[in-house]
């Protein structure tokens, strides 16, 4: 299940906003945003190192990617996207110890 959100020059919209992972969590707000929103991922281990978040379009192309530092398997990463697409729909993904977190 992909959590996709549109985009517009005014705002974003989510069409779901949470997506788990056994005991791990991804959650994406606020529903709808004004194209700044906040990803919060929650391992259900307790690793500490480098996370990869990519925003991809409907095409499958890449058009953001942020470096985050993880602790005790838990990140907040907050993304401004104003202005940097165009609307439609896109996946919210996180790369964390070689496994991949969709939303």
């Amino acid at each position: 299940m992909a959590i996709s959100w549109t985009a517009s020059l005014k705002s974003v919209s989510l069409n779901e906003t949470e997506i788990g992972f056994g005991s791990s969590e991804m959650a994406v707000f606020p529903n709808p945003s004004n194209g700044e929103f906040t990803i919060d991922l929650l391992l259900n281990n307790n690793y500490s190192g480098e996370a990869r978040i990519e925003i991809i379009n409907s095409l499958g192309q890449l058009v953001l990617t942020d470096i985050v530092s993880m602790s005790n398997g838990h990140v907040v990463d907050d993304i401004a996207l104003q202005n940097k697409i165009i609307s439609g729909v896109y996946m919210v993904r996180a790369f964390v110890q070689s496994k991949y977190y969709v939303s």
